[in-house]
């Protein structure tokens, strides 16, 4: 099965523990001021970046929609697509016709496709840093450490999201860098709507 790394995010955020770390912990009121903005976004796009642990690059279009809607473009080098549509993750390869599906509720993208996202439990602050523009927080699942971290950056000003970084279960890291960030524009619920399409 494959691993969906770039996802390990996906993408992003149940509940947090703080934790102490060199950069001290993080505010209760950076913490809320994160919280309510992901809550306010009930949409976003964006096209973005992804570079591999392998230093592959990868570019494609990205489409989130709460609760439950996801969808990964991806336009080259490989037209790849990841889509959830409300039950379930499909990762789609039409250049080998391989299919994967896996439910919502047992992938790091459930987190972000909440109705409602709360930092109260279940994810540990591993590490957290302000520098110049930006904060960035470091998470692990409290209960599933071993399946590895994620990292979300965010602008201060304005606050949007711009970048996740995961470090998988092997060690393994992928960054994707959000460019064109968009929320809470009308997308077309077709999206999510997974179709095999031949290359």
């Amino acid at each position: 099965m494959k691993k969906l790394r770039f996802l390990s995010l996906s993408l992003i955020l149940p509940l947090l523990v703080l934790t102490s770390n060199a950069q001290g912990k993080p505010s209760q009121q950076t913490l809320k001021m994160l919280e309510t903005y992901l809550n306010n976004a009930r949409t976003f796009t964006a096209d973005f970046e992804q570079i591999d642990s392998n230093g592959k690059l990868s570019h494609g279009k990205f489409y989130l929609s709460r609760p439950g809607k996801l969808r990964l473009q991806y336009t080259d080098p490989t037209p790849l697509t990841i889509t959830a549509d409300g039950q379930f993750l499909i990762h789609h390869d039409p250049s080998t016709k391989e299919i994967t599906t896996m439910a919502i509720s047992e992938t790091p993208a459930e987190v972000i496709l909440r109705q409602n996202i709360s930092f109260d439990e279940g994810i540990t602050v591993i590490q957290f840093q302000e520098e110049g523009n930006s904060y960035k927080v470091t998470l692990a699942r409290s209960n599933a450490a071993e399946t590895g971290t994620l990292t979300l950056k965010f602008s201060k000003k304005p606050l949007h999201l711009v970048q996740w970084i995961v470090i998988d279960s092997q060690g393994l890291d992928t960054t994707v860098n959000l460019m064109n960030l968009k929320s809470n524009t009308k997308i077309d619920q077709n999206l999510f709507v997974f179709q095999e399409v031949s290359p």
